[in-house]
């Protein structure tokens, strides 16, 4: 039998310890809590950061639009000019592509910073991807990829068309570019569960992982001229139609996107 004494000091180690687990508990929540709050809170900080940038970015980019327009409409006559000769045509045609490449940063900026009007359609996603993929094929052809897809029929979402159109473009772009040598991109799309899955394979040469960590974030991109902008205003759009995109790539293979989107 165990005597008093004994029993005594059973129970209080007992009582310790329990008391040692709920304040070791209670701690490590507070800590959790904390961290939590902090991350927060930086997170909000950082948002209303980017979003003041972002809406200064829009103005400058509103009073740049006027001048290059101007400047492109002359650029415009001037390649219509028939005594030039080909270091002069090679110039002008340079110009231009300076240009687009400009409007394209504009658009992206102005993209950014307009405030979203939350209209929500029902979506023939299955239609959409089909009629973006078309529309890409020229582009492709140009730079020697193929176009592979395999596509369920009648998969349907609740979203803005114009905005997901532009994110499966941005993703299409980004793939053929990752190609120089050419090569394929497989878009397949079917149900998954409660979800529409939409995966595009490129075989491209692919990202470390400092490269993706950094996907989607603003101003980043692996491409000499590119502003990361595109693919951050792809991942804003999905999360706002509360999906999400993941991203896998190894370098020299290719990068995987797949977004899932609820179905509607």
């Amino acid at each position: 039998m165990i005597n008093a004494g004994k029993a005594e000091d059973y129970l209080y180690l007992l009582v310790f310890s329990l008391v040692s687990f709920v304040a070791l508990s209670v701690t490590i929540y507070i800590i959790e809590m904390t961290n939590l709050q902090l991350k927060l809170m930086h997170e909000l900080h950082k948002a209303e950061k980017f979003s003041a940038i972002s809406q200064l970015a829009a103005s400058v980019a509103h009073e740049i639009r006027n001048p290059m327009t101007t400047i492109r409409g002359f650029m415009q006559v001037l390649q219509g000019e028939r005594n030039l000769n080909d270091n002069q045509n090679l110039f002008i045609t340079i110009s231009l592509q300076e240009l687009d490449r400009t409007q394209t940063i504009i658009d992206n900026f102005l993209s950014l910073a307009k405030p979203t009007t939350g209209t929500m359609a029902k979506i023939d996603l299955s239609e959409l991807l089909k009629e973006t993929i078309d529309f890409m094929r020229s582009y492709s052809h140009l730079a020697n990829t193929e176009l592979v897809e395999a596509i369920d029929k009648k998969l349907c979402i609740k979203g803005d068309a114009h905005e997901v159109r532009q994110v499966f473009i941005n993703i299409l772009k980004n793939g053929i570019e990752a190609m120089p040598s050419g090569g394929s991109i497989y878009i397949i799309a079917k149900v998954d569960r409660d979800n529409v899955r939409i995966k595009f394979r490129d075989e491209g040469v692919g990202m470390n992982k400092e490269q993706l960590d950094r996907l989607g974030h603003p101003y980043y991109s692996t491409k000499e001229k590119g502003t990361g902008l595109g693919m951050m205003i792809s991942f804003d759009i999905i999360q706002r139609m509360r999906g999400r995109i993941n991203v896998e790539s190894q370098e020299g293979k290719g990068t995987t996107f797949t977004i899932l989107l609820p179905c509607e």
